[in-house]
Protein backbone atom coordinates (compact mmCIF):
# COMPACT_ATOMS: atom_id res chain seq x y z
CA UNK A 1 0.00 0.00 0.00
CA UNK A 2 1.02 3.47 -0.48
CA UNK A 3 0.48 6.73 0.02
CA UNK A 4 1.15 9.68 -1.72
CA UNK A 5 0.15 13.45 -1.58
CA UNK A 6 -0.51 14.41 -5.34
CA UNK A 7 -0.18 18.32 -4.51
CA UNK A 8 -1.10 21.02 -1.97
CA UNK A 9 -1.97 24.13 -4.00
CA UNK A 10 -2.86 27.74 -1.80
CA UNK A 11 -4.32 30.08 -3.72
CA UNK A 12 -3.48 33.65 -2.22
CA UNK A 13 -5.48 36.26 -4.48
CA UNK A 14 -4.53 35.57 -8.00
CA UNK A 15 -1.42 34.01 -7.06
CA UNK A 16 -1.11 30.44 -7.00
CA UNK A 17 1.37 28.10 -4.92
CA UNK A 18 2.08 24.07 -5.46
CA UNK A 19 3.57 22.50 -3.06
CA UNK A 20 3.70 18.92 -1.39
CA UNK A 21 3.05 18.32 2.32
CA UNK A 22 4.68 15.62 4.82
CA UNK A 23 2.41 12.88 5.75
CA UNK A 24 3.07 12.28 9.51
CA UNK A 25 3.38 8.76 11.23
CA UNK A 26 0.34 9.28 12.91
CA UNK A 27 -1.69 8.88 10.03
CA UNK A 28 0.11 5.96 8.65
CA UNK A 29 -0.37 4.21 11.88
CA UNK A 30 -3.73 4.73 12.35
CA UNK A 31 -4.69 3.43 8.64
CA UNK A 32 -2.99 0.31 9.72
CA UNK A 33 -4.98 0.92 13.44
CA UNK A 34 -8.19 0.97 10.97
CA UNK A 35 -7.36 -2.25 9.16
CA UNK A 36 -7.64 -4.48 12.38
CA UNK A 37 -9.83 -2.44 14.38
CA UNK A 38 -13.67 -3.44 14.30
CA UNK A 39 -14.58 -1.11 17.77
CA UNK A 40 -15.98 1.80 16.34
CA UNK A 41 -15.24 4.20 18.68
CA UNK A 42 -11.56 3.46 18.36
CA UNK A 43 -11.80 3.77 14.45
CA UNK A 44 -10.73 6.94 13.00
CA UNK A 45 -12.25 8.74 9.80
CA UNK A 46 -8.59 9.41 8.71
CA UNK A 47 -10.62 12.27 6.46
CA UNK A 48 -8.21 15.64 6.62
CA UNK A 49 -11.45 17.14 7.54
CA UNK A 50 -9.70 20.56 9.06
CA UNK A 51 -6.45 22.96 7.85
CA UNK A 52 -4.68 24.49 10.27
CA UNK A 53 -2.82 27.55 10.03
CA UNK A 54 0.66 29.14 11.51
CA UNK A 55 1.54 32.40 11.43
CA UNK A 56 5.60 34.63 12.08
CA UNK A 57 7.16 31.64 13.85
CA UNK A 58 8.76 28.49 11.68
CA UNK A 59 7.14 25.36 12.70
CA UNK A 60 9.72 22.59 13.25
CA UNK A 61 8.31 18.87 12.40
CA UNK A 62 9.44 15.64 10.83
CA UNK A 63 7.62 12.58 9.99
CA UNK A 64 7.44 11.15 13.17
CA UNK A 65 6.45 14.54 14.77
CA UNK A 66 3.21 15.08 17.02
CA UNK A 67 1.47 17.94 16.41
CA UNK A 68 -1.66 19.08 18.05
CA UNK A 69 -3.98 22.24 17.45
CA UNK A 70 -2.25 24.54 19.82
CA UNK A 71 1.01 24.55 17.37
CA UNK A 72 -1.52 26.52 15.10
CA UNK A 73 -3.39 29.46 15.62
CA UNK A 74 -6.44 29.48 13.07
CA UNK A 75 -8.09 26.08 11.80
CA UNK A 76 -11.08 26.03 9.04
CA UNK A 77 -13.14 22.74 8.25
CA UNK A 78 -12.94 21.52 4.73
CA UNK A 79 -15.45 23.37 2.23
CA UNK A 80 -16.03 20.72 0.13
CA UNK A 81 -14.67 16.92 -0.35
CA UNK A 82 -14.80 14.26 -3.07
CA UNK A 83 -13.29 10.97 -3.53
CA UNK A 84 -13.19 8.17 -6.62
CA UNK A 85 -12.10 4.52 -5.70
CA UNK A 86 -11.05 2.27 -8.58
CA UNK A 87 -9.82 -1.55 -7.44
CA UNK A 88 -6.31 -0.35 -7.28
CA UNK A 89 -6.67 3.13 -5.69
CA UNK A 90 -8.30 5.98 -4.24
CA UNK A 91 -8.36 9.30 -4.54
CA UNK A 92 -9.29 12.05 -1.85
CA UNK A 93 -9.86 15.58 -3.38
CA UNK A 94 -10.33 18.40 -0.66
CA UNK A 95 -10.98 22.30 -0.56
CA UNK A 96 -10.78 24.65 2.34
CA UNK A 97 -11.07 28.49 2.56
CA UNK A 98 -10.72 31.22 4.94
CA UNK A 99 -12.55 34.11 5.05
CA UNK A 100 -15.30 36.34 6.82
CA UNK A 101 -17.76 33.35 7.09
CA UNK A 102 -19.23 32.99 10.35
CA UNK A 103 -18.26 30.00 11.99
CA UNK A 104 -15.99 29.06 9.06
CA UNK A 105 -12.78 30.22 11.03
CA UNK A 106 -11.84 29.02 14.76
CA UNK A 107 -9.21 31.17 16.50
CA UNK A 108 -6.99 28.60 18.83
CA UNK A 109 -5.74 31.11 20.92
CA UNK A 110 -9.28 32.22 21.43
CA UNK A 111 -11.03 29.15 21.64
CA UNK A 112 -13.72 30.83 19.88
CA UNK A 113 -15.13 30.80 16.05
CA UNK A 114 -14.50 34.63 14.42
CA UNK A 115 -15.27 36.62 11.71
CA UNK A 116 -13.18 39.49 11.22
CA UNK A 117 -9.71 38.20 10.11
CA UNK A 118 -8.42 41.26 10.73
CA UNK A 119 -5.81 40.77 13.46
CA UNK A 120 -3.89 38.47 11.23
CA UNK A 121 -3.76 40.29 8.36
CA UNK A 122 0.00 41.08 7.35
CA UNK A 123 1.47 37.92 8.61
CA UNK A 124 3.44 35.70 7.56
CA UNK A 125 1.85 32.51 7.04
CA UNK A 126 4.89 29.55 8.05
CA UNK A 127 2.96 26.33 8.03
CA UNK A 128 -0.19 24.68 7.24
CA UNK A 129 -1.41 21.30 8.81
CA UNK A 130 -4.06 19.02 7.79
CA UNK A 131 -5.94 16.17 10.14
CA UNK A 132 -9.24 16.12 11.57
CA UNK A 133 -11.00 15.59 15.28
CA UNK A 134 -11.38 12.62 17.03
CA UNK A 135 -13.03 12.36 20.20
CA UNK A 136 -13.09 16.40 20.77
CA UNK A 137 -8.75 16.04 20.62
CA UNK A 138 -7.36 17.62 17.27
CA UNK A 139 -5.35 14.81 15.38
CA UNK A 140 -2.31 16.57 12.88
CA UNK A 141 -1.46 13.79 10.47
CA UNK A 142 0.15 16.03 7.55
CA UNK A 143 1.87 19.56 7.41
CA UNK A 144 3.69 21.54 4.42
CA UNK A 145 6.61 24.33 5.74
CA UNK A 146 5.65 27.66 3.53
CA UNK A 147 8.05 29.50 5.79
CA UNK A 148 10.15 30.27 2.60
CA UNK A 149 7.21 31.32 0.31
CA UNK A 150 6.60 34.64 1.46
CA UNK A 151 2.53 34.32 1.78
CA UNK A 152 0.83 36.69 3.61
CA UNK A 153 -2.61 37.20 4.87
CA UNK A 154 -3.97 40.37 3.16
CA UNK A 155 -6.76 42.04 4.00
CA UNK A 156 -7.56 43.07 -0.12
CA UNK A 157 -7.41 38.94 -0.19
CA UNK A 158 -11.46 38.22 -0.23
CA UNK A 159 -10.28 34.10 0.22
CA UNK A 160 -7.43 32.69 1.42
CA UNK A 161 -8.25 28.75 -0.08
CA UNK A 162 -6.08 25.80 -0.09
CA UNK A 163 -6.59 22.58 -2.17
CA UNK A 164 -5.19 18.90 -1.21
CA UNK A 165 -5.08 15.65 -3.47
CA UNK A 166 -4.27 12.64 -1.58
CA UNK A 167 -3.40 9.09 -3.73
CA UNK A 168 -3.59 5.81 -1.73
CA UNK A 169 -3.00 2.87 -3.88
CA UNK A 170 -2.04 -0.84 -3.38
CA UNK A 171 -0.01 -2.90 -6.52
CA UNK A 172 -2.02 -6.22 -5.69
CA UNK A 173 -4.80 -7.63 -7.77
CA UNK A 174 -8.20 -7.27 -6.59
CA UNK A 175 -11.20 -9.51 -6.35
CA UNK A 176 -14.66 -9.00 -4.74
CA UNK A 177 -17.40 -11.26 -4.21
CA UNK A 178 -19.72 -8.34 -4.47
CA UNK A 179 -19.49 -6.62 -7.96
CA UNK A 180 -20.92 -3.54 -6.01
CA UNK A 181 -18.15 -3.27 -4.53
CA UNK A 182 -15.47 -0.56 -6.63
CA UNK A 183 -12.65 -1.22 -4.99
CA UNK A 184 -10.44 -1.59 -2.40
CA UNK A 185 -11.88 -0.46 1.00
CA UNK A 186 -9.32 -0.10 3.47
CA UNK A 187 -7.83 2.49 0.37
CA UNK A 188 -10.54 4.97 1.42
CA UNK A 189 -10.85 4.90 5.13
CA UNK A 190 -14.23 3.51 5.74
CA UNK A 191 -16.02 6.22 3.60
CA UNK A 192 -17.31 4.34 0.88
CA UNK A 193 -21.02 4.23 0.20
CA UNK A 194 -22.45 1.59 -2.16
CA UNK A 195 -24.09 3.13 -5.22
CA UNK A 196 -27.87 1.83 -4.43
CA UNK A 197 -29.56 4.72 -2.83
CA UNK A 198 -31.01 2.24 0.49
CA UNK A 199 -27.64 1.82 1.46
CA UNK A 200 -26.74 5.38 2.52
CA UNK A 201 -27.19 5.36 6.00
CA UNK A 202 -24.71 3.16 6.31
CA UNK A 203 -20.15 3.29 5.14
CA UNK A 204 -19.05 0.11 4.82
CA UNK A 205 -15.42 -0.64 6.22
CA UNK A 206 -12.80 -3.63 5.49
CA UNK A 207 -10.98 -5.46 8.30
CA UNK A 208 -7.84 -7.80 7.66
CA UNK A 209 -8.96 -10.96 8.36
CA UNK A 210 -6.69 -13.89 7.16
CA UNK A 211 -3.59 -14.38 4.65
CA UNK A 212 -3.18 -17.20 2.84
CA UNK A 213 -1.90 -18.61 -0.11
CA UNK A 214 -3.91 -19.84 -3.62
CA UNK A 215 -3.30 -20.88 -7.32
CA UNK A 216 -5.85 -18.41 -8.58
CA UNK A 217 -7.00 -14.83 -7.25
CA UNK A 218 -10.77 -16.04 -6.81
CA UNK A 219 -10.07 -18.03 -3.31
CA UNK A 220 -7.33 -19.22 -0.77
CA UNK A 221 -6.21 -22.37 -0.38
CA UNK A 222 -4.20 -22.35 2.18
CA UNK A 223 -5.53 -19.36 4.96
CA UNK A 224 -4.38 -18.15 8.32
CA UNK A 225 -6.72 -16.34 10.35
CA UNK A 226 -5.26 -13.24 11.55
CA UNK A 227 -6.28 -12.78 15.75
CA UNK A 228 -8.15 -9.70 16.27
CA UNK A 229 -6.65 -6.59 17.00
CA UNK A 230 -2.91 -7.91 16.53
CA UNK A 231 -0.76 -6.88 13.80
CA UNK A 232 2.44 -8.48 14.83
CA UNK A 233 2.45 -12.25 14.47
CA UNK A 234 4.06 -14.88 14.45
CA UNK A 235 2.25 -18.09 12.70
CA UNK A 236 3.15 -21.36 10.66
CA UNK A 237 0.98 -23.69 9.08
CA UNK A 238 2.61 -26.44 6.73
CA UNK A 239 5.39 -24.91 7.27
CA UNK A 240 4.17 -22.91 3.63
CA UNK A 241 3.54 -19.45 4.94
CA UNK A 242 5.19 -17.50 7.80
CA UNK A 243 4.19 -14.04 9.34
CA UNK A 244 6.84 -11.94 11.65
CA UNK A 245 6.61 -9.07 13.59
CA UNK A 246 7.40 -6.96 10.56
CA UNK A 247 4.39 -8.29 8.92
CA UNK A 248 6.05 -9.49 6.14
CA UNK A 249 4.63 -12.65 4.18
CA UNK A 250 7.24 -15.53 3.16
CA UNK A 251 6.46 -18.38 1.09
CA UNK A 252 9.23 -20.83 -0.53
CA UNK A 253 8.37 -22.30 -3.90
CA UNK A 254 10.09 -25.48 -4.80
CA UNK A 255 9.20 -25.74 -7.81
CA UNK A 256 6.72 -29.27 -9.44
CA UNK A 257 6.86 -32.28 -7.48
CA UNK A 258 4.75 -35.25 -7.10
CA UNK A 259 2.25 -35.18 -4.00
CA UNK A 260 3.25 -37.03 -1.10
CA UNK A 261 0.31 -38.99 -1.15
CA UNK A 262 0.77 -41.00 -4.23
CA UNK A 263 2.54 -44.18 -4.22
CA UNK A 264 2.75 -46.74 -7.02
CA UNK A 265 0.48 -49.61 -6.54
CA UNK A 266 1.95 -52.74 -5.65
CA UNK A 267 0.15 -54.77 -9.00
CA UNK A 268 2.24 -52.69 -11.12
CA UNK A 269 5.77 -52.62 -9.71
CA UNK A 270 7.74 -55.65 -8.73
CA UNK A 271 8.20 -56.14 -5.19
CA UNK A 272 12.42 -55.65 -3.94
CA UNK A 273 12.26 -59.26 -2.45
CA UNK A 274 10.05 -61.54 -3.21
CA UNK A 275 10.34 -63.14 0.30
CA UNK A 276 9.11 -60.62 2.39
CA UNK A 277 5.55 -58.37 2.07
CA UNK A 278 5.04 -56.42 -1.69
CA UNK A 279 6.30 -52.83 -1.54
CA UNK A 280 7.51 -50.96 -4.01
CA UNK A 281 11.63 -49.83 -4.71
CA UNK A 282 12.23 -46.86 -3.19
CA UNK A 283 14.31 -45.24 -6.30
CA UNK A 284 10.48 -45.40 -8.50
CA UNK A 285 8.60 -42.79 -8.46
CA UNK A 286 5.69 -42.24 -10.09
CA UNK A 287 6.54 -40.79 -13.94
CA UNK A 288 4.82 -37.10 -14.78
CA UNK A 289 3.00 -38.51 -17.72
CA UNK A 290 1.22 -41.08 -15.25
CA UNK A 291 0.70 -38.98 -12.32
CA UNK A 292 -0.85 -35.91 -11.45
CA UNK A 293 1.46 -33.21 -10.18
CA UNK A 294 1.13 -31.31 -7.17
CA UNK A 295 1.18 -27.34 -8.22
CA UNK A 296 2.94 -24.85 -6.40
CA UNK A 297 1.26 -22.14 -5.56
CA UNK A 298 0.62 -18.79 -7.38
CA UNK A 299 -0.55 -16.34 -5.26
CA UNK A 300 0.08 -14.69 -1.58
CA UNK A 301 -3.07 -13.24 -0.74
CA UNK A 302 -4.68 -10.90 1.99
CA UNK A 303 -8.69 -11.45 3.00
CA UNK A 304 -10.47 -8.34 4.12
CA UNK A 305 -14.18 -8.70 5.60
CA UNK A 306 -16.37 -6.46 5.00
CA UNK A 307 -18.40 -4.34 7.88
CA UNK A 308 -21.05 -1.89 7.15
CA UNK A 309 -21.02 1.03 9.79
CA UNK A 310 -24.42 2.48 11.05
CA UNK A 311 -23.84 6.08 10.26
CA UNK A 312 -26.41 7.30 13.08
CA UNK A 313 -25.62 5.18 15.92
CA UNK A 314 -22.16 3.95 14.60
CA UNK A 315 -23.05 0.28 15.26
CA UNK A 316 -21.05 -2.01 13.10
CA UNK A 317 -22.38 -5.44 11.46
CA UNK A 318 -20.88 -8.09 9.42
CA UNK A 319 -22.04 -8.63 5.57
CA UNK A 320 -21.28 -12.15 3.71
CA UNK A 321 -19.05 -9.96 1.43
CA UNK A 322 -15.24 -9.99 1.44
CA UNK A 323 -12.69 -8.77 -1.01
CA UNK A 324 -8.65 -10.63 -1.80
CA UNK A 325 -5.98 -8.70 -2.71
CA UNK A 326 -3.59 -11.41 -4.25
CA UNK A 327 0.54 -10.79 -4.84
CA UNK A 328 2.03 -12.98 -7.61
CA UNK A 329 4.24 -15.45 -6.53
CA UNK A 330 7.79 -15.54 -8.16
CA UNK A 331 9.89 -18.58 -7.13
CA UNK A 332 11.32 -17.48 -3.88
CA UNK A 333 9.26 -14.53 -2.86
CA UNK A 334 9.06 -12.72 0.46
CA UNK A 335 6.48 -9.98 0.34
CA UNK A 336 6.91 -6.82 2.80
CA UNK A 337 2.80 -5.69 3.48
CA UNK A 338 3.92 -2.61 5.17
CA UNK A 339 2.68 1.03 4.30
CA UNK A 340 5.24 3.42 1.94
CA UNK A 341 4.61 6.83 1.98
CA UNK A 342 6.06 7.95 -1.23
CA UNK A 343 7.27 11.58 -1.18
CA UNK A 344 7.39 14.01 -3.95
Amino acid sequence: MKIKNDYIIINKGKKQIKLHNLILNKYIEQIISNQMEIDADLRHSLLMSEVYIKFDNELSFDATSILSESDFDLKAHYYTMNDDITPTQAVFNYFYKTDSTPYNVFDISLQQFISDLSAYFGKKITAIGFGEIFQNTDIIYACVDTSKYNIYLEAEDEIFSVARRDILSTDMLFYCSNKAIKGSLHLCNGQFHYDNDRFMDYTYIAILESVGLSTTIFNMDIETKLTPYNTHLDLTELNKIKINDEFTIEYKSDGLFPASDIYPALDIYPARIIEEPLYPSLDIYPGEEQYMLEVPYQYIQLKYQIYKMDTIEGTITRTDDFYLLSKRIENNQKIKMNINYERA
